[in-house]
C-alpha cells in the first residue's frame, strides 16, 4: 500500500494472551499482616504496572476480574488480612 503524504498511520491494537495474562495466578502471602503501603511497596517492586485498590474487610466487592488489578483488603488498623491475588 503506497504511503500518502498527511494520512494518519492507523495501527490495530491485538490482544496478545501472553500480555493480558502476564501476572494471572500471582499472589503474595507474605504480605498478609503488614501496612498498605508496606504492602504496595512490596508488591510493586518486581511489578510496577499494577493497579491496586484498597477495601475494608466488610466493604463489597465486584466479582468482575480485571488484568493488573490487586485489590488489598484491609482492617481497621490499615493492615492486610486476605493474601492478595492478580
Amino acid at each position: 500500500m503506497p504511503k500518502v503524504p498527511g494520512e494518519a498511520k492507523r495501527t490495530l491494537w491485538r490482544a496478545n494472551s501472553s500480555n493480558v495474562y502476564k501476572y494471572h495466578g500471582f499472589s503474595w502471602p507474605r504480605v498478609v499482616g503488614l501496612k498498605v503501603h508496606n504492602a504496595k511497596r512490596i508488591i510493586r517492586k518486581g511489578k510496577p504496572e499494577l493497579h491496586f485498590e484498597v477495601l475494608p474487610e466488610n466493604a463489597m466487592r465486584s466479582c468482575v476480574s480485571r488484568n493488573f488489578h490487586v485489590t488489598l483488603i484491609v482492617d481497621k488498623h490499615n493492615r492486610v488480612v486476605e493474601t492478595p491475588h492478580v
